[in-house]
């Protein structure tokens, strides 16, 4: 379980160099993400629940403590670890990674964040078992075969998570069941050291990794290969979503040991409690959790997709109707992953693997809007091509996709990244006009206003008086301007109109 913790005054951090290793709750990092939570998530990081004020949605950020990036080459091994996460792109019954920053000079993980805690609060809690049986025992069958499509995905990935438990599914607030720290995967019971004849990190199996604090694995729902140091096959992670669903099921865990778990399986079926206030594992489960807690992996499901239709059966034949909840396909979302991707890239420094990223998310989706600006981006930085083709590109990016907030909002960047921000201003101006006052757009239009005031230019001439003005005055919120004249008047100016809105009469001086 994550520990939120208290935290200091708040302080803004415009600047990328300025932000600090640790943050705190209030704090606004780069005028873009407001801290809003901040847990305590173990030995290796904290997790920050961060607001992203341009896509207007919260978003978890997974940091590590300090001291922990002190190894040598630590750093690019957290990263690696991060972007096996990313990699797997965007599924409903995983958590998703979005992208990797470096923010102050340390990499962060930004993530979904998922607003109903995880299964083990709700097992300790109690939430689970609100309503009657009939409910609670729809709601955890529902909840397992959301569990096992996640992993089966996973799996499809080629990736075997080895830390399945509790703790590590999310719930949102409707039991949308999420798999999360994917991250761990591919560094599982690995030590950074250096070999010394290439000065590049490696990895051994000597200690723990550098996004988790344990050796790969939580004993309490390890499989028997794990705790043998034996090879690993994603049918160890079907033991581990066995042991997981049996403590749902139970209500609490009387083993210490993953391996054990079977044992307390085989006593639940020689006793049958009644007397334990939850709704009982349906005798057809009981086989399904038995297959899946037999000692040799080989004896196992041969996937999650099995287990998951097993408990569709299930689910008919316990609840007398039919499974609601369609298997998600797996969306177009190719170009969105290689995007981010390219994005994390590029902010550490690799601005030749960026390109390739965005050159990769173009051939799965040719008129990526987002891709073809951070590709022109990186390009002409580099003095490889200019803005002109850069702002030519999104044009005629623009033509060809129907018209949406989101190539104004790239134009109005480029715009600003030029310099221009007179013109960026003007178009955004009628953007929130069209499309209304949306977060990334009025954060952008601030930016410009700001930009624009700073430019040296004449902004606005205010046309009215008869004499020469003697006195000007500004208001605290910085909307209106006062002047007084020869002519005996102080007039009252709307600062983005122009128009004088009052006027004072009487002064002869």
């Amino acid at each position: 379980m994550m520990n939120q913790i208290q935290t200091k005054i708040p302080t803004r951090y415009s600047n990328n160099a300025e932000v600090p290793l640790q943050w705190g709750v209030g704090d606004l990092v780069l005028d873009t993400y407001q801290v809003k939570e901040i847990f305590d998530s173990g030995a290796m990081a904290y997790v920050y629940r961060v607001h992203h004020r341009d896509w207007d949605i919260d978003l978890a950020v997974k940091s590590p403590k300090p001291g922990k990036l002190n190894l040598g080459g630590a750093v690019d091994l957290f990263v690696r670890e991060a972007e096996t996460w990313v990699n797997l792109g965007l599924y409903p019954h995983i958590v998703s990674c979005y992208y990797i920053r470096v923010l102050g000079g340390v990499p962060r993980i930004f993530m979904e964040y998922v607003d109903g805690g995880s299964l083990l609060d709700a097992i300790e809690d109690g939430s689970l078992y609100q309503g009657s049986s009939e409910e609670v025992l729809q709601r955890l069958l529902d909840i397992a075969v959301q569990f096992a499509w996640g992993l089966h995905y996973a799996h499809q990935k080629g990736l075997v998570h080895q830390d399945i438990k509790p703790a590590n599914v999310l719930l949102t607030r409707d039991n949308i069941a999420k798999v999360t720290d994917f991250g761990m995967t591919q560094a599982k019971d690995k030590l950074l050291k250096r070999d010394e004849s290439s000065e590049r990190p490696v990895l051994s199996r000597d200690g723990d990794s550098v996004l988790v604090d344990t050796i790969g694995m939580t004993p309490a729902y390890c499989s028997p290969e794990q705790a043998a140091t034996q090879p690993l096959s994603r049918r160890t992670d079907i033991w581990s979503w066995a042991v997981s669903v049996l403590e749902m099921f139970l209500g609490e865990r009387d083993w210490t040991a993953g391996p054990a778990a079977a044992e307390s399986l085989d006593k639940y079926i020689k006793e049958r409690p009644t007397s334990t206030g939850k709704p009982g594992i349906p005798g057809s489960m009981l086989g399904l959790l038995q297959r899946c807690l037999s000692e040799n992996p080989e004896d196992r499901p041969v996937d999650m997709r099995v287990v998951a239709n097993n408990l569709q059966k299930i689910y008919r034949q316990e609840i007398n109707q039919h499974y609601q909840r369609p298997e998600p396909r797996v969306k177009t979302t190719l170009a969105d992953t290689l995007n981010n991707r390219g994005v994390s890239i590029a902010d550490l420094g690799y601005d030749e693997d960026a390109i390739k990223l965005f050159d990769e998310a173009l051939q799965a989706e040719s008129t990526h809007r987002t891709a073809k600006y951070n590709r022109g981006l990186i390009l002409w930085h580099n003095a490889e091509i200019t803005d002109q083709n850069v702002m030519a590109e999104l044009l005629d990016n623009q033509k060809n996709l129907a018209d949406t907030s989101e190539t104004v909002f790239l134009i109005s960047l480029l715009h600003l990244e030029r310099g221009d921000s007179e013109r960026a201003a003007h178009i955004l101006e009628e953007a929130i006009e069209t499309y209304g006052n949306l977060p990334a757009l009025k954060r952008i239009y601030n930016l410009a206003k700001q930009a624009r005031k700073s430019s040296g230019r004449c902004l606005k001439i205010f046309v009215g008086h008869e004499s020469p003005v003697n006195t000007v005055a500004i208001n605290s919120d910085g909307d209106h301007i006062f002047s007084g004249s020869n002519d005996g008047t102080i007039k009252m100016w709307h600062v983005e109109s122009g128009k004088c809105e009052k006027e004072f009469i009487g002064h002869d001086h």
